[in-house]
């Protein structure tokens, strides 16, 4: 893993699982075409999922965090903004201690993260016949 980028980090985390996938006892070259896009497709989720959480994680530096959408900017005299977030517990309780105290905000959003190189290779049900390969 130490040929991460900050722009394809989520495709290189998900081509690390899968070539730890790949080398499974359950060999990938027997899985159908349609089982091996599923497990791409899980795999992509969870690296989503896991630099997502990567970000808040790095961006918060050990503090709580949320992860919420500006939804309205008000600039006036003062600005004043409109926030949506998950309706979790965690996020309920973090964001109702701060209302009317001061509260960081960390600009960091997990897509800047969610590049990749290329698509993850599948091998397809139909293989060429020998001396057909293009």
């Amino acid at each position: 893993m130490d040929d991460l980028q900050h722009e394809t980090l989520a495709g290189d985390v998900r081509d690390v699982m899968l070539e730890w996938i790949r080398d499974l006892k359950s060999p990938w070259s027997l899985m159908s075409e349609d089982k091996q896009r599923a497990v791409v497709s899980s795999v992509q989720v969870a690296a989503h999922d896991l630099v997502a959480r990567a970000t808040a994680i790095i961006a918060a530096r050990g503090f709580d965090s949320a992860t919420v959408l500006l939804k309205e900017l008000k600039i006036k005299d003062a600005i004043e903004g409109k926030i949506v977030a998950a309706n979790e517990s965690f996020y309920r309780d973090r964001l109702g201690e701060r209302v009317g105290s001061p509260a960081l905000i960390v600009f960091a959003d997990p897509e800047d993260f969610a590049g990749q190189k290329a698509d993850a290779e599948v091998d397809p049900d139909q293989r060429s016949l020998p001396g057909t390969e293009a």
